[in-house]
């Protein structure tokens, strides 16, 4: 799948911003894809119901899931199915605080369901990042823009990513 996961991981891995400042603090993540269905993934920290819009164009995004609620503390995960195979889609995640309230979209991001049998594909492979007081972020930083760089399909992770 041709996502800017590295850029969620990123993103995930180094915010600045604290729980206490938005419902959902970092960036989404995808997980189980196929060739017809993917999984957006979604940490809370205060309940919010929330849903994705997703289409083939940026910026037109003409299908969404159902409204789901969630509570605070809890991962959220939409499955977004009824998808055609070897697909780029681009989608955004939504979310409204209960109460009377705007509903926020969050950035668009994109996904590529399932290759053909027989296409060719690009993976990477990350394994326990740690991420403690002895690690050098810089250079976990370098690691995270070389593996974007190679423009994978998916990213193996071998644990310990949420550790810190």
């Amino acid at each position: 799948m041709k996502i800017q996961l590295y850029f969620l991981l990123f993103a995930f891995l180094f915010s600045a911003k604290s729980f206490s400042q938005t419902p959902i603090p970092h960036s989404e993540m995808l997980a189980r894809p196929t060739d017809h269905s993917i999984v957006v993934q979604a940490f809370l920290a205060q309940s919010a119901e929330v849903c994705v819009q997703y289409g083939t164009e940026s910026g037109h995004l003409t299908r969404q899931t159902a409204w789901e609620g969630f509570a605070a503390d809890q991962a959220a995960e939409i499955l977004i199915d009824s998808l055609a195979a070897d697909t780029r889609y681009f989608y955004r995640l939504c979310y409204q605080l209960p109460g009377p309230g705007a509903v926020i979209f969050r950035p668009e991001h994109s996904f590529h369901t399932q290759r053909a049998a027989g296409s060719t594909f690009t993976f990477v492979v990350q394994a326990d990042p740690h991420l403690d007081a002895a690690s050098d972020t810089a250079l976990y930083r370098r690691c995270l823009r070389n593996q974007l760089a190679d423009a994978p399909d998916f990213m193996l992770d071998l644990g310990d990513f949420l550790m810190s």
